[in-house]
């Protein structure tokens, strides 16, 4: 049996929508996603209430796992609700989870701590001596619900997610928001149970500016597609270099799927960078774009423009090569259930720079159901990098492995025309 632990920090705010997620582990729910969840309380049913209005909420944006609950012990998620643990107190976590799972990568259970009090450290100078005192205060429900937002989340086996200083701050974000800044349940979330649990992401929904510099004048064109038509608009916002709102508007959408936008590059825009935000079906995706200062424009810029420049080589990225390795990194001969390989993929790109790109391979049986998909976020160097991946097989079967390189989970812009197929066989 092993174990893994998260916590929710109180440190400094961040903000924003996570830009990739991990989890600590292959390792997931084999129950069929059905929890007895037991909370041991003395703290007041205020807390409890407050612990299962975050589970509900969590099913509300996920349903595709059911729980009861019980005042017993020994259940799949323990809840222990409690005024202050030494740990917690020690290290200023909110909230810490520990995760028990087989080495084949079956979870069998998760515990959760969340205090109701944090620790506070108050220096007074008295009769010319520094005095230190350390007080218990209480969390507000805010943050309690947040942390247990945040905990519930590491249950299901959700790691820590990056954030790209903009709000809404994911919940699985390691540090807390304050509390006049909005956090919540993010479609990423979402999209990371759906491909983890079931093989599989719900509504997509991708954009693009046509150009990345616009001058006055110019008509931005922002060009969008839903996977799902479920409803007949999207809206769109366009924010400013100050991140302030610059227009808001609802566009229809095709039957295919499809829409378009134009905006015009006003003088008043002024220069710097804008963020086009588009909602749809409780997803939220964003491009960027760039207005010229027309005011900064040089003799030397000028003179640029006006010479005969040489046309740009295409930029591309090719795998080299992918084959399976076992613990010693050489290559598997053979591949037995339960046996730990790699996935490793050689890659060349001739980009125009370093550049950070998801990795993703997904594993269908002999009946063409996806069984696992891995997936990691790298720095894509100039050259030659090599991306690996851990794989547990569970059966002794023949697998398809293909192999795909994405801009980002967020953004799934194919960054090589095809996937790479890869067949395996697990024996006994």
């Amino acid at each position: 049996m092993i174990s893994i632990a998260f916590s929710l920090l109180i440190n400094t705010s961040a903000y924003g929508y996570a830009t990739n997620f991990d989890y600590a582990t292959t390792a997931k729910w084999s129950n069929n996603l059905n929890f007895m969840i037991c909370i041991a309380n003395g703290q007041g049913k205020e807390y409890e209430g407050l612990f299962l209005k975050a589970v509900d909420e969590w099913k509300s944006k996920w349903p595709h796992f059911a729980y009861t609950v019980s005042y017993a012990s020994g259940c799949h998620i323990n809840v222990n609700i409690v005024k202050t643990h030494s740990m917690l107190a020690d290290h200023g976590y909110v909230g810490f989870t520990t995760l028990e799972y087989w080495q084949h990568g079956a979870i069998t259970k998760a515990d959760i701590i969340l205090p109701t009090h944090k620790k506070t450290t108050v220096t007074t100078e008295v009769k010319g001596k520094t005095v230190t005192e350390e007080y218990l205060t209480p969390l507000s429900s805010t943050l309690f619900y947040r942390a247990a937002l945040h905990e519930f989340g590491h249950a299901l086996n959700l790691g820590h997610f990056d954030d790209n200083s903009e709000e809404p701050i994911d919940i699985m974000h390691p540090y807390p928001a304050s509390e006049d800044k909005e956090q919540g349940i993010s479609q990423r979330d979402i999209q990371a149970l759906n491909w983890y649990y079931l093989g599989y992401f719900g509504q997509e929904v991708t954009i693009r500016t046509d150009k990345k510099s616009y001058e006055p004048g110019d008509t931005v064109n922002v060009i969008g597609k839903v996977g799902k038509v479920s409803s007949a608009k999207v809206a769109v916002q366009v924010y400013d270099s100050s991140k302030k709102l610059y227009r808001s508007d609802a566009i229809g959408i095709t039957a295919s799927g499809t829409f378009n936008y134009k905006l015009k590059v006003a003088d008043e825009m002024g220069g710097g960078s804008y963020k086009v935000k588009v909602s749809y079906d409780n997803i939220i995706v964003d491009a960027s774009f760039d207005v010229k200062n027309t005011s900064e424009t040089d003799e030397t810029l000028i003179e640029v423009r006006n010479e005969e420049l040489p046309l740009e080589t295409e930029r591309t990225v090719t795998i080299l090569d992918t084959w399976i390795v076992d613990h010693t990194g050489s290559k598997a001969k053979s591949i037995q259930p339960y046996e730990q390989v790699f996935i490793r993929s050689s890659l060349s790109s001739s980009l125009a720079e370093r550049t950070e790109v998801t990795y993703i391979i997904q594993i269908k049986n002999l009946e063409g159901y996806t069984v696992q998909i891995l997936s990691g976020t790298y720095d894509l160097a100039i050259g030659v990098s090599t991306f690996s991946l851990s794989w547990l097989p569970t059966e002794a079967e023949r697998y398809d492995i293909e192999v795909f390189l994405w801009k980002s989970i967020s953004d799934p812009i194919p960054l090589i025309p095809n996937q790479i197929d890869l067949k395996v066989v697990v024996s006994q």
